[in-house]
């Protein structure tokens, strides 16, 4: 609750790791992230364990192969064995991670 002359501090996408949005049951989030290091990968875990849908830029871990390869590799291994969801790999720098609840069509 803003008291009485306090600026209010609006939402900034990629500031905040949860949009101020109410939530019920059955609804779906997409988020947008950038993953500069693998200190982020939590972060996409939760959203993407509560049924929500992550599109992951990775533009900065492009050049640092090691890295890159631990974050897809945990990232894939959740995804796709824990939770039996999908990644998809967008153009050269980005991933869309799918929920269980969720199929991608595969275009050939």
């Amino acid at each position: 609750m803003t008291k009485p002359n306090q600026k209010k501090i609006p939402y900034i996408l990629g500031k905040f790791p949860d949009a101020p949005v109410p939530r019920s049951e059955g609804d779906v989030i997409v988020h947008r992230a950038l993953l500069e290091d693998v200190t982020g990968i939590a972060q996409l875990m939760d959203w993407i364990a509560d049924g929500d849908i992550v599109i992951v830029e990775m533009t900065g871990l492009m050049s640092r192969d090691m890295e890159l390869q631990l974050a897809v590799g945990n990232i894939q291994e959740f995804v796709e064995g824990d939770l039996n969801g999908q990644l998809v790999r967008l153009g050269s720098s980005r991933l869309l991670l799918l929920p269980p609840t969720f199929e991608s069509a595969r275009v050939k």
